[in-house]
């Protein structure tokens, strides 16, 4: 990361806040600044360090004087300046909203992800405002900024798609708590324990993440409460003074502030009911001037009406971005007072404080430190009516404010099932009815819903030898669920509406098997069809390869969805990024040794060795060797077979019931309903069939589910080191796996910035989408079905546009060269226009 980036890093997130609100003369720490930026850049020498922090205490927080269109601080150094030095070559101003110049998009998307958008735009247009003796009146650009490159403008008019995308991750997620949290400030020690909580339980979470977590412990979380208190006294103090058409003459406001800043006694802060008081007159006065109920105030500093909401969904930014912009502008413009600089600046700390506690920021990989921050996206607004009805309506209508009103965008939100059909139509019918108030239009066939089944880890095995089947409650929870979603899908309201199902969350908790008499059952049963309605069959998507153990775990996942669930042409596979891993890259830097539990080992080894017969890797026999090493621990059986064992994998995808009381030694004992959910017990395809009659694996079936022993000797972890030459078989799997997918016609749909947050690929340029759908393919690899997508843009601070945009940026920064430039041009447009219409065949729905 370049100097300037890592030093707005700490100076707008990481630094301390005590001291900045101190009386201390220099509001700059060298010293917290040296051991912040080596802790962010350990390759650099503490020498070079302290160079650093000289270097933007002399250069980064003074003014530019060749930046003539901006104005900076006069002060002798000021940290608001350090903001232009890097908005200063990345910025530019297009029909009076903030753009990013295209070539600039890496560096700008990498910064404003983690200390936000608002913070560096707000800053640049007050600069330029004041050295153009400008005063902004709107502040209602898109909450993601778009960037300048025309062709790819015209690109971002024609119709898009996003097909994987979960509704409550994707509205303004941050900025709807952080309205909450400063409208509403007192008693909220509920809420900041249920985050301390959420940060503590996970006993297995990754050590570096606990490091890195500047609050993970309940007394820090009281800190960050009260620092929350402080941040919403400074915005209400600073509002009046700069913002509001009255000056801040209330002498009592100013003396509270000024005593709550120094106030060091935590519990003695939570108890400021006046700081309450003040808040509320504010929004009162609101309510009066807008005639809303106190209720449905969203803002004190600015509080759209539904229709502004309607046209704009950015209206509901409006007033944060305005009181930055003021600041700024007082800032800039040297008539803010220098105590009152240090209030601002602490304010735009604390704000990112808590932004990066709710959204993931960190280079944590794995859906395990994702699934920390996701159920912390709405922990602020869960209790607020206001802000929580107005959570899904922003996110659809983000899509639908684009830079072109004629631009068409369809979207397939994902929403958690119920556990009734009413109660699903109720939700979905509820969403609906807020989006059409909110647009004043039916926007109905822009988008359909897709159900999507939720991941849970088993439980722990008790005591006693009689057990249920593994997920046994989990499976109950599908079965009722899948049932209602069926009889919702037989009404014409719920046909209308629904276009698919899914099933979210850790993989690496539940494997596909426990969702795939599901899957059989959604996708064939024959429902009843109320008054001869027309019933569309559901779509199948399925959140699988995104995290693994190892990478044969998760090509044998993807493998699973396909045997077990019967996908087929038109079905879709959510990530699969294991499918792109860079094998050579995967394997060394784990030096071929992984830790996981002797059962997956034994899975592993079996579809490993299954799947390479008639190759010419030479390891075949230390995976035997070691396969028949490790079932002698596990399973109580003599004489079993690879193949046996195989046999026994394919029928994974049955309802453990079936087998509960059979006689092993009965072949002819199985049978199914002739309808309804009992005739999807077993799975059967053709492969499951033939390995249904193989006693040895329906043997092994029953121990794997339902005895106790066996299920806690396979539990138990163990190291294993891939045999040389591993490495080129996983590659042979790959391709065989990405031919069978293109052949069978099923799509994978990515999404770039979550797969960089969460799966370990720390370049677009490096991203799977290359090799799923490379720019110059060739072979099997050219023609896989590949959408773009944004998963969870309001967590991951990102739009349909800018994951197209990032692609397009990190090609040219790979391939452009001096001698090519337009065709390099052409080719990467034309590649990301495949892309985009990837993404409207994918679609369930064609409207």
């Amino acid at each position: 990361m370049e100097i300037v980036r890592s030093s707005l890093k700490i100076l707008f997130k990481d630094i301390s806040v005590e001291p900045i609100l101190s009386n201390r003369t220099d509001i700059f720490d060298d010293e917290e600044f040296v051991r912040l930026f080596q802790r962010d850049n350990p390759y650099l020498s503490l020498d070079q360090c302290l160079l650093s922090a000289t270097n933007v205490r002399q250069f980064f927080m003074r003014p530019l004087s060749n930046a003539v269109s901006l104005a900076f601080a006069d002060q002798s150094a000021s940290i608001m300046n350090v903001l232009l030095h890097f908005t200063k070559d990345i910025l530019v101003e297009e029909d009076s909203y903030p753009v990013c110049r295209f070539e600039h998009l890496l560096r700008w998307h990498s910064l404003s992800s983690i200390i936000s958008e608002d913070l560096l735009t707000t800053s640049y247009l007050a600069s330029r405002d004041i050295s153009s003796r400008k005063d902004r009146k709107r502040f209602d650009w898109n909450i993601v900024i778009g960037q300048n490159d025309l062709r790819l403008k015209n690109l971002f008019k024609k119709p898009m798609a996003d097909v994987h995308m979960h509704l409550k991750g994707s509205s303004g997620n941050f900025d709807l708590n952080w309205l909450s949290l400063m409208n509403h400030i007192l008693g909220r020690s509920e809420a900041f324990n249920v985050l301390a909580h959420i940060l503590t339980s996970d006993k297995r979470r990754d050590a570096t993440m606990v490091l890195k977590s500047a609050y993970w412990d309940i007394n820090r979380l009281n800190d960050l409460y009260a620092m929350a208190i402080k941040a919403c006294a400074i915005r209400l103090f600073l509002f009046k003074t700069y913002v509001s058409d009255s000056s801040c003459n209330d002498d009592d406001l100013c003396s509270f502030v000024d005593n709550l800043m120094s106030e060091s006694d935590t519990y003695a802060l939570f108890n400021s009911c006046r700081l309450d008081d003040f808040v509320k007159k504010e929004r009162i006065k609101t309510a009066m001037n807008s005639s809303a109920e106190l209720s449905d105030i969203y803002d004190y500093l600015f509080n759209p009406t539904d229709e502004e909401l309607g046209r704009n969904p950015n209206m509901m930014l409006h007033g944060e971005r305005c009181f930055l912009y003021k600041c700024f502008k007082a800032c800039y413009g040297n008539w803010m007072s220098a105590g009152h600089c240090r209030y601002f600046y602490a304010y735009l700390v604390i704000k990112n404080k808590i932004r990066n506690e709710l959204i993931q920021t960190n280079e944590i990989v794995g859906f395990r430190n994702f699934t920390t921050y996701e159920c912390r996206k709405t922990i602020f607004i869960d209790n607020y009516r206001v802000y929580r009805n107005i959570l899904e309506p922003l996110a659809l209508g983000f899509y639908w404010n684009t830079s072109d009103s004629s631009a068409q965008r369809y979207i397939e939100p994902r929403i958690a099932p119920s556990d009734s059909a009413n109660d699903l139509f109720e939700k979905i019918s509820d969403i609906d009815n807020r989006v059409e108030s909110m647009c004043k239009q039916d926007r109905r066939g822009s988008y359909h819903y897709v159900i999507h089944f939720i991941k849970k880890k088993d439980k722990d095995l008790s005591c006693s030898c009689i057990v249920h089947s593994r997920h046994h409650d989990l499976r109950r929870t599908i079965c009722l669920q899948a049932k209602e979603i069926r009889k919702a899908c037989s009404s014409v309201y719920g046909s209308s509406r629904i276009a698919g199902i899914d099933a979210a969350n850790s993989e690496i908790d539940t494997r596909p098997e426990v969702f795939a008499q599901a899957f059989r059952f959604l996708k064939y049963d024959q429902a009843d069809r109320i008054d001869n309605a027309v019933v569309r069959d559901l779509g199948m998507t399925y959140h699988v390869g995104e995290d693994f153990i190892t990478i044969i775990d998760g090509l044998r996942a993807v493998d699973e969805v396909l045997h077990y669930m019967h996908f087929r042409r038109g079905s879709r596979l959510g990530h699969a990024l294991v499918l792109g891993v860079d094998v050579d890259e995967y394997m060394r830097v784990r030096h071929n040794s992984f830790l996981l539990s002797k059962q997956m080992l034994l899975d592993d080894i079996a579809w490993m060795l299954n799947e390479c017969v008639n190759t010419q890797y030479q390891g075949q026999r230390e995976l035997e060797r070691v396969f028949y090493s490790v079932f002698r621990e596990v399973y109580d059986m003599e004489n079993v077979s690879v193949r046996d064992y195989y046999d026994f994998w394919l029928l994974r995808g049955d309802n453990p019931c079936a087998y509960e009381d059979y006689n092993a030694a009965s072949e002819g004992y199985f049978e199914t309903g002739v309808s309804g959910w009992s005739r999807f017990d077993l799975n059967d395809e053709e492969e499951a069939n033939v390995a249904r009659r193989n006693k040895k694996a329906r043997e092994l079936y029953y121990q794997y589910h339902f005895l106790h022993d066996v299920r806690s000797r396979g539990a138990e972890i163990m190291e294993f080191r891939y045999p040389e030459g591993t490495e080129k078989l996983i590659e042979f799997l790959q391709q065989k796996m990405l031919a069978k997918l293109v052949k069978c016609g099923i799509g994978v749909e990515t999404n770039p910035t979550s797969n960089i947050r969460i799966g370990g690929f720390r370049l677009y340029s490096g991203h799977p989408v290359h090799k799923f759908y490379p720019l110059n393919g060739s072979g099997s690899e050219a023609h896989l079905l590949t959408s773009v997508n944004t998963d969870d843009r309001g967590v991951f601070a990102t739009s349909i546009e800018r994951e197209y945009a990032l692609l397009a940026c990190a090609q040219f920064k790979k391939r452009q060269t001096s001698d090519c430039v337009g065709q390099t041009h052409d080719a990467v447009l034309n590649w990301l226009d495949a892309l985009r219409n990837n993404g409207l065949i994918q679609r369930f729905r064609a409207e």
